[in-house]
């Protein structure tokens, strides 16, 4: 076993011949959401192969969810955080992927989803018009 990032999670190490992308969760539920309130979370990606993975992209299904990845060499038995924001300033139930393409012997694309309501906005019936 190889102890990796600062809350001494284990990664065991189990091919050999190149990267390997492992994900601890592939789903994120924000559950019921404010309007306009901040809606992020992270995605954290292991390399349990022998040879340093790249992350070569992150897409998003809509202009709605942006994602952050890291475009440097994941050492094997290291991890990364993939941070995805969503835009809460449309009300509605949401499920949304973003696809991680990287160069993971096997399988070379991961699809993360993320998923929750955002609330009406309290302030759209309250507002009062200026002259």
């Amino acid at each position: 076993m190889i102890s990796c990032g600062e809350d001494d999670s284990k990664v065991e190490i189990t091919t050999t011949g190149g990267p390997m992308m492992s994900i601890e969760s592939t789903n994120h539920s924000f559950g019921t959401l404010e309007f306009g309130s901040e809606a992020t979370c992270e995605f954290k990606v292991f390399n349990t192969g022998d040879q340093p993975l790249v992350i070569s992209q992150c897409k998003a299904s809509c202009g709605c969810t942006v994602p952050e990845c890291t475009k440097e060499p994941i050492s094997p038995g290291e991890s990364t955080q993939i941070k995805i924001t969503y835009d809460t300033k449309k009300k509605g139930k949401f499920n949304k992927t973003v696809t991680v393409y990287s160069n993971s012997i096997g399988e070379t694309e991961k699809m993360l989803r993320i998923e929750g309501e955002v609330l009406a906005d309290k302030n759209a019936d309250n507002q009062e018009t200026t002259n």
